[in-house]
């Protein structure tokens, strides 16, 4: 959302782009879909002195034979806690070794998320590629990959060479991680362990021949721009603004936007609330999006997913980027709201920023505060250029401030900084608790008071 410029290799990945992460409706930068200038590299790198420089790195190749990389991605279900398969890693490559080694050479390139775990094994020395090569340079001295899951493939497709996809622990990964391209779609075949493996790679020939439809098929929808000057027209575009590429652009066009923040998403009147409008919005008119904190938990994302598709959901990634004297001030107005004197502390400056590096240059009509009990979200969305600004009361919030749990006040400061920036809204909405019970049942009627407003 920051972005002037996305570069998409194909129009597979621009569809991706616009539908599948939401950009369209949003996104007010262009898509140049021109290829991948990455991949210039593996068309124009000279094998014959890449090999040498691999050599020179104590990698074991053999000039006679053919070369064979061998490159997985990373397993598990976060990046913190990556599965350590270097003993499969290990145990694979030396069977190849043993039944093909006399033909080819074996080389390793594991994700960078495994290399720390797998440079340490002293049986991948002589195979293992160092982190620092590059891919697409060492990509161009390939005879035959050797891949699972990763998207190494698509680049490998403008050498025309075989690609096998080895899938030892595809009942894991496919629960874990799930994929993209369906087995039958993949341009090789789909092996499930060494033997079939290696029966492949002495069969490469036949192999080659059988996928040969599959692989021209992949070839013309994911690399049809990868001519080996894709950084050219690039550059020529971005910083010339000269040559002839394919643009998408308008994406932000066409529908009035809405910023909605909806609260913590537990299950209380709030969240059912909301995911009631949602059902009820003109998504032929109006471009949702829902910001909040990345969920983890199990009732928050339970909650998420009953929400109409249409809506865009966006995460607050990281941590504001205040200045000294702003995180002060921030704590200050927060403890005892933008109040007297303290009016003149309102860090809007730092909010604004903060906005801009959670938004991007995405602009919305209308910010909407619909859980309007927390200040730490309010600020963000209140200082957006929109048409209007809207705060939801959902209760008496006056007695909420002041109602004690557990011999505490747990909305007290939080209501109190909110209470002192209401005049920053345009619009302040008053739904009573009868009101909130009638809304459960007759969604309708919610929608009817926010399009009011909004009208």
């Amino acid at each position: 959302m920051s972005t002037d410029y996305l570069l998409s290799p194909n129009k597979h990945t621009t569809n991706m782009f616009v539908n599948s992460y939401k950009l369209k409706g949003l996104y007010t930068g262009e898509i140049i879909e021109e290829g991948y200038p990455r991949i210039d590299l593996t068309l124009n790198t000279v094998p014959e002195n890449f090999k040498k420089f691999l050599k020179e790195l104590d990698l074991q190749i053999e000039t006679e034979k053919k070369t064979i990389l061998y490159a997985p991605t990373w397993k598990g279900t976060s990046v913190s806690k990556v599965k350590n398969d270097v003993f499969q890693i290990v145990a694979d490559m030396n069977y190849l070794e043993d039944k093909i080694g006399a033909e080819y050479n074996i080389l390793i390139k594991v994700h960078p998320f495994l290399y720390s775990t797998a440079v340490k094994s002293e049986e991948l020395k002589g195979k293992l590629v160092p982190d620092f090569v590059d891919t697409n340079q060492l990509l161009s001295t390939i005879d035959i990959l050797l891949t699972d899951y990763s998207s190494i493939f698509f680049d490998f497709l403008v050498t025309n060479r075989p690609i096998l996809f080895y899938m030892w622990d595809a009942d894991d990964y496919n629960e874990q991680r799930g994929k993209y391209i369906k087995n039958e779609d993949l341009p090789g075949p789909v092996l499930y362990n060494v033997r079939e493996l290696t029966e492949a790679i002495e069969d490469i020939n036949k192999v080659s021949s059988e996928f040969e439809k599959k692989y021209q098929e992949s070839k013309a929808k994911f690399t049809n721009y990868d001519d080996g000057n894709v950084t050219k027209r690039v550059v020529d575009k971005i910083f010339k603004n000269s040559g002839q590429v394919n643009v998408i652009k308008d994406l932000n066009k066409g529908k009035e936007k809405i910023l909605i923040y909806p609260g913590g998403m537990k299950n209380n009147g709030i969240t059912t609330s909301f995911i009631n409008l949602m059902s009820n919005i003109d998504f032929e008119k109006y471009d949702v999006s829902c910001f909040m904190a990345t969920p983890h938990q199990k009732e928050v994302l339970n909650n998420i997913d009953k929400v109409n598709k249409n809506v865009r959901f966006i995460f607050k990634p990281g941590l504001p980027v205040y200045t000294l004297s702003e995180v002060y001030k921030d704590k200050l107005i927060h403890n005892r709201g933008a109040k007297g004197r303290l009016k003149e502390l309102y860090p809007n400056d730092a909010y604004v920023r903060e906005h801009q590096r959670l938004f991007g240059k995405s602009k919305f009509d209308y910010v909407i505060d619909f859980s309007g009990y927390s200040l730490y979200w309010a600020k963000f969305l209140v200082c957006a250029d929109a048409k209007k600004k809207i705060c939801y009361m959902h209760n008496d919030l006056l007695s909420d401030s002041e109602r004690l749990v557990n011999g505490r006040r747990p909305h007290r400061i939080n209501l109190r900084g909110l209470f002192s920036i209401y005049n920053k809204f345009d619009k302040l909405v008053s739904v009573s608790k009868g009101t909130m019970e009638l809304n459960k049942k007759i969604c309708p009627f919610m929608l009817m008071r926010i399009i009011l407003i909004i009208l």
